[in-house]
């Protein structure tokens, strides 16, 4: 007997585990064992892929992934082993080794994971009244001094984690905020959930900003979270993908990595403008101090941003000939293309003049936040999951202030001012790094007639 075990099945790949010792006996697996599991026991240390019984290479264990469907099980409700005819339904297995695109996984736990699974042992709880001490401890890492015994405390969770763990530059980088919805600002977003990552959830209430929890495990449609105030409890749960707003990382295993100061609001530092031959454009911020992108071809940027144009609006001809266009990305995955602008004063103008003039709404003055989620996502009906995304979005970002049922008033500055910087974050991903003043000046130049051509 060899030292091979299989797991799975893909297709016409199998999967089998290498063990790390050498023994005649065969072990039967229990259906309550995972890849993960395996790993952790130290006993597997590899799987390979096997194509028709032919070796194509080994792949850690560290670098597969799992995804939860039904398991290939005998009469004895056991794992079948090498009676790889018999196996009907696996446990499917993917590696990520050779996805080029796939973010890089670090070996290591992040330390702030350390904290949170040793606080997870205690089975904390709230109690009511009074609140229990275990959980007002959290909120000692956080601004806010005297929460209550009602209060969430998802948040104050995390900052705990981060303010007590052994690294030194997570405890630096810790925002202090009992608020789920402020945890968008810490570290980095992230494309894919990866194990210690924190996901930021939509208000899952009326009246509540949010909910945040460390990425314990995910599958295609749901992520576990390790998190505070999950069912009144400290607790593993899992949440469907649709409700995650983002994932956040922070790289700190590499301290001296930091944001490139060409894309942070920074802007004190920042040149008045900066030439990019490659559009023969002087990219810069008509407000003083204003943040602007001088690179739209960083992908590491998200769209918006890269391109000055903030409300992410793809090509159309008037774009073409709008004041300050300067070319476009090309096509995503979905055959889109962004329009480019030279400062992102001329790309809240051009967003300002979709609204007004090319959707219509400036002749009524108004107009509800469900039906420009409609006009905005290009769906048929109030019922398109795309629009549901978008006012679910523009909700979180203004803090609740705007519902499906918001009327907006052009005349009202405050009430498009809101809208503006909740559009501009959900393009973003986090909130907008334009200044208040920036949205003020690209609707006021455009309204004037006054924008610069160039």
């Amino acid at each position: 007997m060899d030292r091979f075990m299989y797991l799975s099945v893909i297709g016409p790949y199998y999967l089998r585990a290498q063990a790390t010792f050498s023994s005649n006996k065969i072990k039967l697996l229990k259906p309550s064992d995972t890849l993960k599991k395996l790993s952790e026991s130290q006993e597997w240390t590899k799987v390979q892929i096997v194509d028709n019984q032919a070796d194509v290479g080994f792949v850690p264990l560290s670098m597969a992934r799992i995804k939860h469907l039904p398991v290939a099980r005998d009469k004895n409700n056991k794992y079948e082993i090498n009676q790889i005819s018999n196996v009907k339904t696996a446990t499917i297995v993917e590696s990520i080794a050779d996805k080029p695109n796939q973010e890089p996984q670090s070996r290591a736990r992040p330390p702030w994971m350390e904290i949170a699974e040793s606080e997870l042992r205690k089975n904390i709880r709230e109690t009511g009244e009074p609140p229990n001490p275990e959980i007002l401890k959290f909120f000692h890492s956080t601004s806010w001094e005297n929460p209550g015994f009602e209060a969430p405390w998802c948040a104050a969770f995390v900052s705990y984690c981060m303010e007590n763990c052994s690294n030194q530059y997570v405890n630096g980088k810790n925002i202090k905020s009992a608020r789920a919805a402020d945890w968008v600002k810490w570290g980095a977003p992230l494309k894919t959930p990866r194990y210690g990552a924190l996901a930021i959830l939509y208000p899952l209430s009326s009246g509540t900003s949010g909910h945040v929890g460390f990425v314990s495990s995910f599958e295609d449609t749901q992520t576990e979270l390790l998190g505070g105030n999950q069912e009144d409890a400290l607790t593993k749960r899992f949440f469907s993908t649709n409700k995650i707003l983002q994932y956040r990382w922070l790289n700190w295993e590499d301290t001296d990595s930091i944001p490139n100061p060409k894309f942070s609001p920074s802007p004190l530092n920042q040149p008045n403008s900066i030439f990019n031959e490659s559009y023969n454009a002087h990219f810069r911020s008509l407000v003083p101090h204003g943040f602007f992108s001088s690179d739209p071809d960083d992908l590491n940027v998200r769209r918006s941003v890269r391109t000055n144009n903030p409300g992410a609006l793809n090509i159309s001809n008037w774009q073409k000939s709008f004041a300050g266009f300067v070319g476009l990305t090309p096509e995503d995955r979905a055959g889109n293309r962004t329009s480019i602008y030279v400062t992102p004063e001329h790309g809240v103008a051009a967003w300002y003049k979709l609204l007004t003039e090319i959707y219509g709404y400036g002749t009524n003055e108004k107009f509800s936040l469900s039906e420009l989620a409609i006009r905005y996502s290009g769906a048929d009906s109030r019922h398109d999951k795309a629009v549901d995304n978008y006012l679910k979005a523009w909700s979180y970002w203004s803090n609740g202030d705007l519902r499906d049922s918001s009327t907006i008033f052009f005349g009202d500055f405050d009430q498009l001012l809101m809208l503006a910087k909740s559009m501009f974050a959900h393009e973003a991903g986090f909130p907008t790094p334009l200044l208040e003043s920036q949205i003020s000046e690209g609707i006021k130049l455009y309204r004037s007639g006054l924008l610069p051509r160039i």
